[in-house]
């Protein structure tokens, strides 16, 4: 079985079906423009998921190369003979234990002065 477009018909065969040059070119014009958007709204989407992909990427990596930094700070603090002093109670880090007294001791009246209001 043979396919023959409609338009390489005979013109008295094209006529019995009441056919539309116009009409059709129209329709084929109609056709490529919602193809050709469609191509498009595709493109930028794509282009989109990209762009969020890689600025997740890039955001990953600098956070990790801002942790190294830090680290390597802290680090050559610590080797300094700085004094670094944990506290539990406010789950920071602090560099004496009059600093780390002063925000437990400020911590602990926050919790307080919450706790009286109910």
């Amino acid at each position: 079985m043979a396919t023959i477009p409609f338009a390489e018909l005979l013109e008295d065969v094209r006529n019995r079906y009441h056919d539309d040059p116009q009409k059709a070119q129209a329709w084929l014009q109609a056709v490529a423009q919602t193809q050709r958007r469609e191509y498009e709204a595709q493109a930028e989407a794509q282009r989109k998921q990209a762009k969020a992909q890689y600025d997740a990427e890039y955001e990953a990596g600098r956070r990790h190369a801002q942790a190294a930094e830090d680290t390597i700070a802290l680090g050559h603090f610590v080797e300094s003979g700085a004094h670094l002093v944990y506290n539990p109670a406010t789950k920071k880090v602090y560099f004496s234990d009059a600093e780390a007294a002063a925000a437990r001791e400020a911590a602990l009246r926050a919790a307080l002065s919450v706790g009286e209001r109910h």
